[in-house]
């Protein structure tokens, strides 16, 4: 719970203040992930992350040989890709598009 909290403080600190007032100012990380929440490959990719770390994790809870060192880096792993898949697409649009492109429509970094 703690993780969580955290990543939306981060999500709400990134996507705030600053950007926006100059036409070549890049756009917020709230706006790039409004534009891209709108794409159903975005969410496919990130449904097919959080579906495989969750089957691994039910495959390992329910085997007779349970959690070790190895299985865990692999879960790490499994959720580093989540992050990656529900980060990555924002952060490089955000960082990469401006506001006068934005207000056209043009979005850079898919």
């Amino acid at each position: 719970m703690k993780q969580l909290l955290f990543l939306l403080s981060i999500v709400l600190l990134v996507s705030c203040g600053g950007a926006g007032v100059q036409p070549t100012d890049n756009i917020t990380w709230g706006q790039a992930f409004n534009h891209v929440s709108q794409s159903f490959s975005y969410w496919l990719w990130v449904v097919l992350a959080v579906a495989a770390a969750v089957a691994y994790v039910w495959a390992i809870t329910t085997s007779k040989d349970g959690w070790n060192q190895t299985r865990v880096l692999i879960l790490f792993v499994a959720l580093a890709l989540v992050m990656a898949s529900i980060m990555y697409l924002p952060s490089e649009i955000a960082a990469n598009t401006t506001v006068e492109q934005a207000a056209r429509g043009v979005y850079i970094g898919y």
